[in-house]
């Protein structure tokens, strides 16, 4: 906030604040992060509904009797 004071003190006619820069990722880290991904979407892990898909068919079941 006091940032923001300042800007507003020097000039009475700002209007809005600057958007601040994306961090970009360069070299080693980046490389690293690039393979961190590539291994974390290999080993992503699925969900299994079959537990589910079965509780709920014997629900519907139930239902209809």
């Amino acid at each position: 906030m006091a940032k923001i004071e300042t800007i507003l003190a020097k000039d009475k006619k700002t209007m809005a604040m600057a958007i601040s820069n994306i961090p970009v990722l360069r070299g080693e880290v980046a490389d690293r992060f690039i393979e961190m991904a590539k291994q974390a979407e290999k080993e992503r892990a699925t969900i299994d509904f079959a537990k589910k898909r079965e509780m709920f068919r014997r629900m519907l079941e139930r239902a209809r009797k």
